[in-house]
This record gives C-alpha cells, structure tokens and sequence, in this order.
C-alpha cells in the first residue's frame, strides 16, 4: 500500500513538471505596415533650405521674368499656443517671410490650421474648405486643396516620387467668376516645384535648383 501511494505521488509529481516544461503557443505575427507620415515628403529639420529660380509668364504664356531667386529655409521652431511649429523663412514674396509649420496626426498643417500635405495613405477627399470676404475688394472667394499622389519630378538629373497638391481659388464678383489653380509638389527633399495663378492670368513657376538637409 505504501509502494502505491508512493507511486501515484512520482507520476502527479511527473505531471506537474511536465506541464510546466510545455512551451507557449507562438503568437502569431501581424504584417503590420507602418503608418505614412508627411516628414518623408516635407522634411523640415532645423537647418533644411532650399533654393528656386523664379520665373514669371503673362495670361498669353509669354515671358516677363526670369531668374528671380527665393530661398526657404528652416530656421528653428517655437510654441504657439501650446503646440511646436517649425520656423520656415522665405525670400518671397518678402525678406524674410515666415510661415509657421507642424505635424499633426501624420499631416503637415500651418499654424492658422491648414493641412499643408495630408499622410500618403490618406490623400483623397476636399482640404481646408472655406470661403472668405474681402470688403476692401469687394470680392467673395471660396478656396480648398486637393492631393494625389504617382507624380513623378526630375531635379537635378534624378526624378522623385511626389504628392501633388492643388490649391483653388474661386473669386467673385469682382474679378468675375475666375478660379485660380497653384501648384505645389512634395518629396523627401522636400517642395520641387510651385505654381502660382493670379486673376490677371499672369503665372509664377518657381523650381528648385539646390537644397540641403
């Protein structure tokens, strides 16, 4: 009788340390993919500039300028209303011009709330759609911004992906019912190329020609 009772205690003994050497059932893997942010086509580490020759054309396409330099540089950040903006200096349309940039959510936006470029995985959809009252030009316009992705630019001998944003302008009555279009593209070294329309019809076409990150 004490041989048995011997017996059943070693094989529950056994039992328990077997269960205790059995291995975990492998977690199963997720091909999760990160989530897109808008820094991998917007970089704006302090000290990034970028230089664009300028040139200007009238409502019948023909030149008028050329040559017209304008540098974009990052020269810091600061706090506007408890949030970190990125400092960006401009030549254009004055001497140190500057315009005050954040991330938000993946998105790139301007300190009045703007989203400058979207994530590349959430492009699609109206953008920043407001409508606005000039009473010093008697003029109502209505603006918004559309993104799209699979263009392609080439600078200097390399061409790069890019996300393309189109900004309208819809004015009236003063200037008539015009809708204006500028044009902007976006890559990994940041802004490519821009286009600016005026209600005269004259064009400004600026394009990258150095930069440093």
């Amino acid at each position: 009788m004490k041989k048995k009772a011997t017996l059943i205690i070693s094989l529950l003994i056994l039992g328990f340390s077997l269960s205790n050497c059995k291995k975990d059932e492998p977690t199963p893997e997720t091909n999760t993919e990160p989530e897109a942010t808008t820094h991998d086509f917007y970089p704006l580490d302090i000290g990034a500039f970028w230089v664009y020759n300028h040139t200007t054309y009238d409502s019948n396409g023909m030149l008028l300028t050329t040559n017209i330099p304008d540098t974009a540089r990052v020269v810091g950040d600061t706090m506007i209303n408890g949030e970190s903006f990125h400092i960006v200096e401009k030549d254009l349309p004055s001497e140190n011009t500057r315009t005050y940039l954040s991330f938000n959510s993946g998105s790139i936006v301007s300190s009045g709330g703007n989203i400058i470029c979207p994530p590349e995985n959430d492009l699609s959809g109206t953008f920043n759609d407001h409508y606005q009252i000039d009473n010093a030009q008697d003029t109502v316009y209505r603006a918004w911004d559309t993104f799209s992705d699979g263009h392609m630019i080439t600078y200097d001998g390399t061409s790069y992906p890019c996300i393309q944003r189109l900004s309208y302008h819809e004015l009236w009555p003063n200037h008539g019912d015009k809708t204006l279009i500028d044009t902007f593209y976006y890559s990994s070294i940041g802004p490519l190329r821009t286009s600016f329309s005026y209600a005269s019809g004259a064009q400004n076409v600026g394009v990258l020609i150095d930069h440093g990150l």
